[in-house]
């Protein structure tokens, strides 16, 4: 089983003091960009009565991340020695934004079954990207019986951070309809946003049907139309371009024969109107048909109104629950900003909110989660924060200690498991289920918690209600 990777809910390290191994590091607290470097300083001190070799470790980052010096070294008695660590996380999406836990550790075989720890942290600040491929097929053809035509476009979110992404269509002339499949969908929508995680890539099946069809034409009529991903702020966007041939009813073979046609029934319809009295002649030019050369008026397409925003959505007149998601948390070893974020994805931070399927409180608790696990902690009232809260916490810890048991330590598959339940995902991962098969409603699920809960860390906002109040 691969070592776990650092994320929102690595397990901060403790620390650990000694009377014979001493180390100090010369700062607890590092916060930098990907591709920045940051150099701290290890004091390691030999306060035994022995001379000792010394190992030293850096637990929970990834080796690829240190640049370090041998960290082996001899320290006589009463010797201490200065060993600089270098950190330098790279511009990838494995560099995830967000807070991740680390300790330094030194042990010695001259001094067996001790040793000293000193915890800190480094905070990688968020870089947005992405990249699209080129449009599966780029060019198509319709005929008149073939409304629509389908293509794919791959998307693959390269930055460190879960990040939204918007899909839209567009044609020169906007004779053209977009309709984009959400990945587990069936629904088509005009335009789509995506949340992914980083790395993540999603296939987007889209439709392209022209709003109007040629009758006549002696070539197909052409359509260019471009396909644009943006960041959800639009300060990034990028394009690919796709064609569309639409072919007419009538081609050049078959208005050949329309023409001739119509030259022959002319020339019978004038030796007959040659025959007939004047008011017959009339009376036969008022039923004359359309004449073969008057164009059809096109069909202007339905000019489409842009969907309206969504309301947002109320905070809540509760926004001072940070301090009890803190104490809370530290009790399971989680992170409290997942906590938090939970709780405004399931309520807004409502304690009395109650659900369609009667979920309860703060977090929104099932009553068969609420009636198994309340007795255990000893609380009685769901729509108390400290004890919705404290429930929905333990839950979480159970159904992390569920994951992690299948090998499953990536922070969205506990939240699938607390949004789905552990059963279902045990049956799930049984039948060889992966990421990607999860339903949608599942899988935004977990990576918007994960992504309010990054940002929280990330945040210069003071307060909860600062911070939410933003979205």
């Amino acid at each position: 089983m691969s070592p776990p990777s650092p994320s929102l809910v690595t397990i901060p390290f403790p620390d650990q003091s000694d009377d014979l191994i001493v180390i100090q590091l010369s700062t607890r607290s590092i916060t930098l960009a990907v591709d920045e470097m940051v150099t701290i300083h290890i004091t390691i001190s030999n306060a035994g009565q022995t001379a000792a070799l010394f190992d030293l470790e850096v637990l929970g980052l990834n080796p690829d991340w240190l640049i370090i010096p041998d960290l082996k070294l001899t320290l006589q008695p009463g010797q201490r020695r200065v060993v600089p660590i270098t950190i330098k996380p790279p511009r990838l999406p494995g560099s995830r934004a967000g807070v991740h836990h680390f300790a330094v550790k030194a042990t010695s075989l001259a001094y067996p079954n001790r040793y000293c720890q000193q915890r800190a942290t480094l905070t990688i600040r968020p870089y947005f990207d992405f990249l699209i491929e080129a449009l599966t097929p780029r060019q198509q053809a319709l005929t008149w019986f073939k409304p629509a035509a389908e293509y794919e476009l791959t998307v693959t979110n390269t930055s460190n951070i879960s990040t939204r992404l918007a899909l839209t269509g567009s044609d020169r002339e906007s004779l053209c309809h977009f309709e984009f499949e959400l990945p587990g969908e069936t629904a088509l929508a005009n335009q789509i946003d995506l949340l992914l995680l980083p790395a993540e890539t999603v296939s987007i099946p889209l439709r392209v049907s022209p709003t109007i069809k040629p009758w006549l034409g002696l070539t197909a009529r052409t359509h260019h139309f471009t396909l644009t991903t943006s960041l959800r702020d639009e300060t990034k966007s990028r394009s690919v371009l796709g064609q569309l041939d639409q072919k007419p009813l009538a081609g050049p073979g078959l208005m050949a024969l329309l023409i001739c046609g119509l030259v022959i029934l002319g020339a019978m319809a004038l030796t007959s109107i040659r025959r007939t009295a004047p008011a017959v002649t009339q009376a036969a030019l008022s039923n004359t048909p359309v004449a073969s050369g008057q164009e059809v008026p096109p069909l202007l397409p339905t000019p489409m109104t842009p969907p309206e925003p969504p309301p947002e959505l109320p905070l809540g007149e509760e926004a001072g629950y940070e301090p009890l998601f803190r104490q809370i948390a530290a009790q399971y070893e989680l992170d409290w900003r997942v906590l938090e974020a939970i709780a405004y994805r399931e309520s807004h931070m409502n304690p009395y909110a109650v659900g369609q399927a009667n979920d309860l409180g703060l977090m929104q608790v099932i009553p068969s989660t609420w009636n198994e696990w309340a007795p255990q902690l000893n609380v009685s009232d769901p729509f108390d924060p400290y004890s919705n809260i404290l429930v929905a916490a333990a839950y979480l810890a159970h159904v992390r200690d569920f994951c992690y048991a299948r090998g499953y330590r990536e922070p969205q598959w506990m939240l699938i498991a607390y949004n789905w339940g552990p059963a279902q995902l045990d049956l799930f991962l049984r039948n060889g289920g992966a990421w990607g098969d999860i339903p949608l409603a599942q899988r935004q699920y977990a990576l918007v918690v994960l992504d309010h809960a990054a940002r929280r860390g990330l945040s210069e906002a003071a307060s909860q209600a600062e911070f939410y109040a933003l979205e």
